[in-house]
């Protein structure tokens, strides 16, 4: 049996991209939510994920990579994209060697 766990988000850097749902949210990066961020995370470590999905076109896969890599050694220079705050700190926790794009 596989076992799947699916995390589904709001836009955490609310760009205007035609969502019709545009909740006000406060500072991705400001400490209080990072910490929020890395509790979610560690929660969902458990899960062991062996694998991480994120919402970016295959053909973006290489560029991914290069992105995840960067933050891999230098989890800083993470955007407020909820697919580095969630996607790339769970994969970097895990020890995955990369991210797959599925979109």
């Amino acid at each position: 049996m596989i076992e799947l766990l699916l995390i589904g988000t709001t836009h955490l850097n609310m760009p205007n991209n035609g969502d019709i749902l545009m909740p006000e949210t406060s500072d991705i990066l400001s400490p209080t939510r990072q910490q929020e961020l890395d509790a979610f995370v560690t929660r969902c470590s458990c899960f062991e994920p062996t694998v991480i999905c994120l919402e970016v076109a295959k053909t973006d896969q290489e560029s991914l990579n290069q992105r995840y890599q960067k933050y891999v050694t230098n989890p800083l220079t993470a955007s407020e994209d909820e697919r580095e705050q969630i996607g790339f700190r769970l994969a970097k926790l895990c020890g995955l060697p990369f991210v797959q794009a599925v979109d």
